[in-house]
């Protein structure tokens, strides 16, 4: 775990399953759940069973990491969080429901893909997404892929702006079941 020099104090750590108490994992859950019921996202149906499931099956993947901020007030609690996981062409088109996004990957390349990224609304604007971000990269990288994606709402103006500001471009790529949705591309070469 380390600090960080941000405006508030938080700490970040991988989001390592094995080492996490159920109440941080639980918590986890519970930030998630209301994050994602915001506009754009306005997705009601995530509960904390479901979303601590999904996110086991998403840190069983290859290559998976993540981290995770912790405020430092009367007790730690989970302020934000990011994992992503290794995938191949194949994989991608799956998850995107849209196999253009095929021809981004060379035969045989394997990519990084960042699934979640959320921050508390008390917690925005003191660039921990930004952070989170650059950590999870920085694993990424050290997994030796050259090429990191991530889909974001059209509207999720914020998450964009990180996202830019980070080197991600936005592909001219839509999502196949949300059509508000867009994948965005870091190349490394």
């Amino acid at each position: 775990m380390f600090q960080s020099n941000l405006q508030s104090p938080v700490l970040f750590c991988p989001l390592n399953l094995n080492h996490l108490s159920k109440d941080l994992l639980e918590e986890c859950a519970s930030v998630y759940c209301r994050i994602w019921k915001e506009p754009p996202w306005n997705e009601d149906f995530w509960t904390v069973p479901g979303v601590m499931d999904d996110l086991r099956r998403e840190m069983a993947k290859d290559g998976a990491s993540g981290f995770l901020s912790l405020s430092e007030k009367e007790r730690l609690e989970v302020v934000g969080f990011t994992w992503g996981y290794r995938v191949d062409a194949q994989q991608l088109a799956e998850l995107a429901s849209n196999s253009e996004i095929k021809k981004f990957f060379d035969p045989g390349e394997v990519g990084f893909y960042i699934d979640e990224l959320g921050v508390a609304p008390d917690y925005r604007e003191r660039d921990i997404g930004k952070s989170l971000t650059k950590l999870l990269l920085g694993r990424a990288l050290l997994q030796g892929v050259e090429k990191i994606f991530l889909r974001t709402d059209r509207k999720a103006v914020a998450a964009r702006s990180v996202y830019s500001k980070l080197g991600f471009r936005e592909l001219s790529l839509v999502d196949g079941v949300y059509d508000q949705r867009n994948y965005w591309a870091l190349i490394i070469r």
